[in-house]
């Protein structure tokens, strides 16, 4: 099991506020305490890599942690990409315009450039 450690330092007030948001929502979706919800974000940060947006997009709220451990999330993505490419080339999936521009004889749509 890999263990993901959290520098509280590094969280800005925002990254808080949007955690608070993300609490909110799932409280309203089924109910559970903000409390209970944070802790389990937290929980799911440490053992499978998932940030909020994770947590959310995925019903962590709604899984156990063995199906919870089957999902690519940030995390063990961001691992993922920089474990098979070039450092320097892994940087490319970080910035999505890049990667829109080197890739886009692969991508089946239109983009923009948003700055």
């Amino acid at each position: 099991m890999q263990i993901y450690a959290i520098d509280l330092e590094s969280f800005q007030e925002q990254d808080f506020s949007k955690l608070n948001e993300v609490a909110s929502e799932i409280n309203r979706r089924c109910g559970k305490s903000k409390i209970s919800i944070i802790k389990d974000i937290y929980h799911c940060y440490r053992r499978f890599g998932s940030g909020y947006y994770d947590y959310i997009t995925y019903h962590f709220y709604e899984l156990d942690d063995k199906t919870r451990d089957t999902y690519i999330t940030r995390m063990r993505s961001k691992k993922l990409i920089t474990f098979l490419n070039d450092p320097e080339k892994a940087k490319i999936f970080d910035n999505k315009n890049k990667f829109d521009e080197v890739f886009k004889e692969f991508i089946d749509r239109d983009f923009s450039r948003c700055f």
